[in-house]
């Protein structure tokens, strides 16, 4: 019985050391596990803040890849910390309605246009004027830009929307294209031509045509069943939408027939969800940098727009002979110098915004 009672003993004693020794192998490991998880969670990535674009055209258009450019730029500045998404076609809403979307949330960022929103920014709108001689977007964003920064009454219209401005883009050259052959100003009447609101609508109708407020998404199909004559666009749209595949005439005015003004809003929450170290790196890429970049690439697209125009879809660049231009250069200034005196009359300044503008076309022109 002795000798059981020692065997037994022996046994439990065995049983309690290796148990020891397991259990003390294994807090050994599970803190060399958990020392490792403090390791990988010390060098994780900070928290990414994501930051939602809206635009309207497509993805492949020289507007997209300048968005895709400038999300590339913000990412690699912010060592990763701000992430740009694009978002084209007009996915999150309405192409027109990036001021409604980026004040609702929707969006951060949106892209929009002053001409789809008429009489919102009567002064800024001064800059769509008729045949005021910008060429190019480069130009027309310089001068836009600068209009803000040294006009009063242009960053109060924007101050007003309750968002953050970060890019004004003047597009540059806006040829009209139609289904006929224009010869003649006379040629103009009872066209059903689209444009955009405010200083462009007052102008065609002035040279007899029918103008049409439209989204540039729905100009091609318009266009091929005929219910538009024509429309008035800038080129990277032209480009951007294929317009150049389905009208048979595009005609350029040596003057340029209007800038389309486009504009970059931001959310300010959005913009309050950046990390303070980057803000600053931020500010720098947008305002002008922003504005000049998608300007060259606005204007990068003219120049291959009108050679497939010509060589691929064998449709014609055409100009008006000088006399007949002279007449809508006449038309034009009597639409600036009523524009004018109407915002003069609303306390808004109308004749010194354009007196500023004309001054900034000069300055800005090569």
């Amino acid at each position: 019985m002795k000798r059981n009672f020692k065997l037994v003993s022996l046994l439990l004693i065995l049983c309690l050391v290796m148990s020891l020794a397991v259990g003390c192998g294994s807090n050994k490991e599970t803190g060399k596990a958990n020392n490792e998880g403090s390791n990988e969670s010390s060098n994780a990535p900070k928290k990414v803040v994501e930051l939602k674009f809206h635009y309207q055209d497509p993805q492949t258009g020289p507007l997209g890849r300048a968005i895709d450019e400038w999300a590339k730029q913000v990412n690699e500045k912010t060592n990763g910390a701000v992430k740009i998404t694009p978002y084209p076609s007009a996915t999150l809403g309405p192409g027109p309605k990036g001021i409604e979307l980026t004040s609702d949330g929707v969006a951060d960022i949106s892209w929009g246009s002053t001409g789809l929103y008429a009489g919102r920014f009567p002064v800024t709108d001064t800059l769509l004027l008729p045949m005021l001689g910008v060429r190019t977007a480069k130009e027309g964003s310089k001068v836009a830009w600068d209009f803000y920064n040294e006009f009063e009454g242009v960053k109060k219209e924007w101050d007003e929307t309750g968002l953050k401005l970060i890019g004004l883009i003047g597009t540059g050259n806006t040829p009209i294209g139609t289904l006929k052959e224009i010869k003649t100003l006379d040629d103009f009447k009872g066209l059903s031509i689209r444009t955009i609101g405010g200083a462009p609508t007052e102008f065609f109708k002035a040279i007899g045509a029918s103008p049409v407020i439209m989204p540039p998404g729905e100009l091609y199909q318009s266009m091929e069943k005929r219910v538009l004559d024509g429309w008035a666009i800038d080129w990277q749209a032209l480009v951007g939408f294929k317009l150049n595949e389905i009208t048979p005439y595009i005609l350029e005015l040596k003057n340029n027939t209007y800038l389309h003004v486009h504009f970059i809003v931001m959310n300010k929450n959005s913009y309050e969800k950046i990390p303070e170290e980057y803000r600053a790196v931020f500010d720098s890429l947008c305002g002008d940098h922003l504005s000049q970049l998608i300007a060259s690439y606005y204007d990068a697209s003219e120049e291959p727009g009108k050679k497939a125009t010509v060589e691929e879809y064998n449709n014609k660049l055409i100009t008006l002979p000088d006399e007949e231009e002279a007449k809508m250069v006449q038309i034009s200034e009597k639409i600036q110098e009523n524009y004018a005196k109407q915002l003069d009359e609303k306390g808004l300044r109308g004749t010194e915004a354009l007196a500023k503008v004309k001054e900034l076309v000069q300055k800005h022109k090569k």
